[in-house]
């Protein structure tokens, strides 16, 4: 992690040291249980539901550590093409903003090789995201969680 930072440059570090190095020390990223966290929704067809669990296991495969999957979240997160926005280009520079950290973090710690596969492989898993966002919303709230609100 330190030799991360220190190849970042001064401007990022002090970014890095106050934003990232809190959340990689107190939050453990693990894995959450599919099951338990979509409880509340009833599933899609099946096919819909295989797709699903196959896009989850990428997206968990190019996730291999707290850097990749926070630098991740901001990336989907300042995303400019899911909702209309009053300024759009600023969402994208900032978008922009978390994809070369992560891209530089990935290029000071491999190979250049390996890097450009690792990126790939990342970028490839922010597509998966996507797709799994759309298979959530397309699912309907389960019975059991609108009777529970009703009452």
């Amino acid at each position: 992690s330190d030799q991360v930072m220190s190849s970042m440059g001064r401007d990022d570090m002090q970014k890095i040291r106050t934003i990232f190095q809190p959340l990689i020390q107190t939050h453990s990223m693990n894995h959450m249980e599919y099951k338990i966290f979509n409880s509340i929704q009833d599933p899609a067809n099946k096919k819909t539901e295989e797709q699903y669990s196959f896009l989850q296991g990428k997206v968990a495969d190019a996730i291999t550590d707290n850097m990749t999957s926070i630098l991740m979240t901001y990336i989907i997160l300042f995303s400019s093409d899911f909702c209309s926005l009053v300024d759009r280009k600023m969402v994208e520079r900032t978008q922009d903003y978390y994809l070369r950290l992560l891209e530089r973090c990935i290029y000071c710690t491999n190979s250049r090789y390996r890097a450009g596969s690792r990126m790939a492989h990342i970028l490839n898993a922010v597509t998966c995201v996507r797709e799994m966002a759309d298979i959530k919303k397309s699912r309907i709230i389960s019975h059991s969680v609108t009777a529970h609100i009703k009452r």
